[in-house]
C-alpha cells in the first residue's frame, strides 16, 4: 500500500543567527581540496596563460568545485567569483555586471513576484482546480501535462525562467492541494524544468537569450521557420525520450495515488468547507483584477516585437499594479524574489564575457588539436566530445557556445554548413549537465528537487546525449539542409 504524505505544514521560521550560518556555510574538508585542486591547476599551468590569466581561471575553477561540491555557500562563491573577475578579469565592469544591468534580470526578478501574487490570490489553486484535474487522473499524468503545458505557455512567454516560474507556481499549488509525496513530488517537478529546456529549443523564439545568442555565434542569420525546420521534430521526440527516461528512473515514485483534494480558500477566507474546491467559488474582485493584469502582461510580452516597450518595464508596471490594486503582494513577498539565485545568475552569465575578453577562451580551445579530423566522419563527434568537456569545464551553456563555436566554424570552413556546427554544439551543451549551475533553467526550479536528481540523469545522459545528436538531430539536419 502506498503510504500517505503527511499533511503540509508552514515551515517554522528561521533564526536570523541560522540565516547567518547558511549564508556562510562552509565544509572545511571540501573546501581545502576544491582550493588545492585550484592552485594545483593554476601553477601547473597548462594553457600556458600569463598571471592575470592565471588568477581568472583558477578562481573559475574554484567556483566550479565550490558549486559542485558545495564546498561554500552558493551565493558567497559568487560573490568571490564576482570579485575576482572585477579586479583581474580584463573586461569592463558593464561587461561583468551585464546580467543585473539587463531587462532579464528584471524580467526574471518581476516574475517571482507575479507568480507569488498569482498563489496569494488563489488563482493558481483555481488554475489547479480546472485545468489540471481536468486531464490529470494520476501522479503519472502529470509527466504528459507539464509537457503541454511547457509547449503551450512557450508561444505565450518566449522567456523559459518567467515560463517555469509561472507554470512552477501551478503545479506546486496542485501537488499541496493533492498531497502527493514528496518523492514524487520532485520527478514531477524536475520533469517541468528538463521538459522546458528540451521545448526551448523548438522555436527561435522559445528562449529569447540562448537561441538569438547561438545565431549570433553561428555567424549567420536563421529565421523563425528556418531555426523550427532545422529543430522542432528533433527537440520534441527528445522531450519525450526525456519524460521517458524520468519514469524509467523513479518507477516507484508513480505507485501513489491522488490525495482528496483539500481546499485552499481565497485570501482572508479561513472559514472555507474542506470538501469544496475553489475553482467553485465566483471570482473575487482582486482575483479579475490579478488576471487582468496577468494576462495583459503575457499579452505584451508576446508582442514585444510589435509594440517596443520592454518585457522588464511591462513587468514592473504589472507588479506595481498588483501591490497597489489588489494587495496580493507586501513587504513579506520580497523573499520570493530569491535574491541567492539572482546572485548566482549574476556571476554565471558573466563568465562568458571574461573569458573572452580575458582570452582564456582561445587558449582553451588552441590545446584541442581537431585539424586532422576536418572533412571526415570524426569530425561531428569531436564537435560533440568538445562541446562537452568545455561544459563541463566552464558550467554554463552560453560561456560554452561563446568559446567553442567560433573556432569550430572557422575550423569546420565549407565541410560543414554553419549551421549544423552551431546546432550540434547547442543541443550538445543543453542536454549535458550533471550539476544544476551547468543548465541554468534547471537551477531556477532548484526548491522543487534536489541536486542529486540531477546528477542521477546527468550520469546517464554523458552515454545518451552522443547518441541522440548523432543518430537523431544529425540524419534530420542532413534530411532538411
Amino acid at each position: 500500500m502506498p503510504q500517505k504524505n503527511p499533511k503540509n505544514t508552514a515551515p517554522p521560521a528561521v533564526a536570523a543567527s541560522d540565516k547567518f550560518k547558511n549564508f556562510f556555510r562552509l565544509k572545511p574538508r571540501a573546501f581545502l581540496l576544491c582550493l588545492a585542486a585550484a592552485l594545483a591547476l593554476t601553477l601547473m599551468n597548462p594553457l600556458h596563460l600569463n598571471v592575470e590569466q592565471q588568477i581568472v581561471f583558477g578562481a573559475l575553477f574554484m567556483a566550479v568545485l565550490s558549486w559542485a561540491s558545495q564546498a561554500v555557500s552558493q551565493t558567497v562563491t559568487s560573490i568571490f567569483l564576482l570579485i575576482m573577475f572585477s579586479l583581474f578579469g580584463m573586461t569592463p565592469l558593464q561587461q561583468v555586471f551585464k546580467f543585473p544591468l539587463s531587462d532579464n534580470f528584471i524580467t526574471i526578478a518581476m516574475s517571482f513576484l507575479m507568480s507569488q501574487a498569482i498563489v496569494n490570490s488563489g488563482i493558481a489553486a483555481r488554475l489547479a482546480d480546472t485545468l489540471l484535474a481536468r486531464f490529470v487522473k494520476k501522479p503519472m499524468d502529470l509527466i504528459w501535462v507539464g509537457i503541454a503545458s511547457n509547449l503551450l505557455m512557450m508561444f505565450l512567454i518566449p522567456q523559459p525562467f518567467s515560463r517555469t516560474i509561472l507554470l512552477a507556481a501551478i503545479f506546486v499549488e496542485y501537488i499541496k492541494r493533492h498531497n502527493i509525496p514528496r518523492a514524487t513530488s520532485e520527478v514531477v517537478m524536475l520533469n517541468l524544468f528538463v521538459t522546458a529546456v528540451t521545448t526551448l529549443m523548438m522555436f527561435l523564439t522559445a528562449d529569447v537569450i540562448l537561441n538569438t545568442f547561438a545565431v549570433e555565434m553561428s555567424g549567420t542569420s536563421i529565421s523563425w521557420f528556418d531555426w523550427a525546420k532545422w529543430m522542432a521534430v528533433p527537440s520534441f521526440i527528445t522531450t519525450l525520450i526525456m519524460s521517458g527516461l524520468l519514469i524509467l528512473m523513479n518507477r516507484k515514485a508513480f505507485s501513489v495515488e491522488l490525495g482528496h483534494p483539500v481546499a485552499r480558500g481565497r485570501l482572508g477566507d479561513s472559514d472555507q468547507d474542506s470538501e469544496h474546491i475553489v475553482s467553485h467559488n465566483p471570482f473575487s474582485r482582486s482575483e479579475k483584477i490579478v488576471l487582468v493584469l496577468v494576462l495583459g502582461t503575457v499579452g505584451m510580452w508576446m508582442t514585444e516585437s510589435v509594440h517596443g516597450v520592454s518585457s522588464a518595464f511591462v513587468a514592473v508596471v504589472c507588479v506595481a499594479g498588483l501591490a497597489l490594486l489588489t494587495g496580493t503582494l507586501g513587504h513579506k513577498d520580497i523573499k520570493s524574489m530569491n535574491f541567492p539565485l539572482m546572485i548566482f545568475l549574476t556571476a554565471a552569465f558573466s563568465i562568458g564575457g571574461v573569458m573572452q575578453s580575458s582570452g582564456i577562451s582561445e587558449a582553451m580551445f588552441s590545446v584541442f588539436k581537431m585539424d586532422g579530423l576536418v572533412g571526415t566522419g570524426w569530425f561531428a563527434p569531436a564537435i560533440i566530445g568538445l562541446n562537452m568537456m568545455v561544459h563541463q569545464l566552464v558550467g554554463s551553456t552560453v560561456t560554452s557556445l561563446s568559446i567553442s563555436v567560433p573556432g569550430l566554424r572557422a575550423l569546420a570552413g565549407a565541410t560543414m554548413n554553419p549551421i549544423a556546427v552551431m546546432l550540434i554544439s547547442y543541443v550538445t551543451v543543453n542536454l549535458h549537465y550533471y550539476l544544476p549551475f551547468q543548465q541554468i533553467v534547471l537551477l531556477v526550479g532548484l526548491e522543487h528537487y534536489g541536486p542529486r536528481h540531477i546528477l542521477k540523469i546527468g550520469v546517464v545522459m554523458t552515454f545518451l546525449t552522443p547518441v541522440i545528436v548523432m543518430l537523431l538531430f544529425m540524419p534530420w539536419f542532413q534530411l532538411v539542409q
